[in-house]
């Protein structure tokens, strides 16, 4: 039987509680900081962020349970994940599972013997299993995405984390971004998660095939790359900055010495664009790299480059873009790192939108207050 409207627009969003006619509930005072919760625009995007510091550090875990939730018979949903070890999510695919809706996994195979993977593989929940190198479905290391897709009452939106559903990831900062009703985008995800479920690139042979774009200015990106570097490309598409348009934001959990051309073009911007660059890592030996001369001359000096415990893979840009002042934010499961380029399964999104835009730069100026340097 359905559940009741209500609980079936939790899952839909902001926009399907408007549409029943329900009215929120008074808001909660702010916080002093966005480390916390989710954020809903009522319309196409959702952002949510979790905080080690002041939390469990479940909100991303507990959203997603909302949405498998409120999933039905006939409902679809499909993931692509790395490493999952709790069990309150699995139970709840378990559970939509047994009533009715269409779930599908494909899953790195080094969760086989944790809590999760015994709770999915006793309700018989249909999995794929990424087992090339060290867990992969279409490269040579492992599968690192973190994407759901959602069909939900008709209602397609495309999920993409950093998160891991494991109890370290609950010590991390993470961030989540659901896409809602951008049926291109879906089309995409879909098509690249078929290509993981079914170990085949399927006619994606070159790079060129490895990018889509979605009809809400979003653009995916998946990996790994034979050669290039799309995030050099996008830095490269920086061309100016000026007051008010000055912003190139980086949380990346790993960036290493394998990346030195997209460290090279940061400190470029910071030293000869006049950009405001700012990086966050989550580990001081990077943290130290970073910050170190490069082979122009240029830097990025200790004053713009902190650590922290988090797990965040993005890229905020304030600035000239491609030949128009335009904001965005790249996220998703993919580092700065060689692994993610040239040997991992991974995705990353790009989202091309004022209020998305808002919320990561909030997010990531309540860190880098937070940040210490090395």
């Amino acid at each position: 039987m359905k559940k009741s409207l209500l609980h079936r627009a939790i899952g839909l969003g902001v926009t399907a509680l408007a549409a029943l006619g329900f009215v929120a509930a008074p808001a909660m005072p702010a916080r002093a900081t966005t480390l916390s919760d989710c954020h809903s625009d009522g319309k196409h995007y959702e952002v949510c962020f979790t905080d080690p510091l002041h939390d469990k550090g479940t909100v991303i875990e507990d959203r997603l349970g909302q949405l498998v939730d409120s999933a039905q018979r006939g409902d679809t949903i499909r993931l692509a994940w790395y490493m999952w070890t709790r069990t309150p999510l699995a139970k709840k695919m378990v559970a939509a599972k047994n009533r009715g809706v269409h779930v599908s996994l494909v899953l790195d195979d080094k969760i086989k013997g944790s809590a999760a993977y015994d709770t999915l593989h006793a309700g018989k929940v249909p999995i794929t299993w990424c087992t090339t190198g060290h867990g992969s479905c279409l490269s040579t290391h492992i599968n690192h995405n973190k994407f759901f897709l959602f069909d939900i009452d008709g209602t397609k939106s495309v999920v993409q984390t950093s998160f891991n559903d494991t109890g370290v990831q609950l010590k991390l900062y993470n961030n989540m971004v659901r896409v809602i009703g951008d049926t291109k985008l879906y089309a995409y995800y879909l098509a690249y998660w078929n290509r993981l479920h079914d170990h085949d690139w399927h006619g994606w042979t070159s790079d060129d095939d490895r990018h889509g774009t979605g009809s809400l200015r979003t653009k995916a990106y998946v990996f790994p790359r034979k050669a290039g570097d799309p995030v050099l490309g996008v830095l490269n598409n920086v061309t100016a900055c000026r007051s008010g348009d000055t912003t190139i934001y980086v949380a990346e959990s790993k960036f290493t010495a394998q990346r030195a051309a997209v460290k090279q073009r940061l400190a470029y911007l910071h030293d000869k664009k006049h950009c405001t660059v700012k990086v966050v890592t989550q580990q001081a030996a990077d943290e130290k790299w970073v910050q170190a001369p490069t082979a122009d001359g240029d830097n990025l000096p200790n004053a713009v480059v902190r650590h922290i415990k988090l797990h965040h893979k993005f890229i905020l840009i304030d600035a000239k873009y491609a030949g128009h002042w335009q904001r965005m934010v790249f996220t998703g499961s993919h580092n700065l790192n060689e692994n993610s380029l040239r040997h991992n399964d991974e995705a990353l999104l790009r989202v091309h939108d004022a209020f998305v835009y808002d919320q990561f730069r909030r997010h990531f100026l309540d860190i880098y207050a937070l940040s210490g340097n090395a």
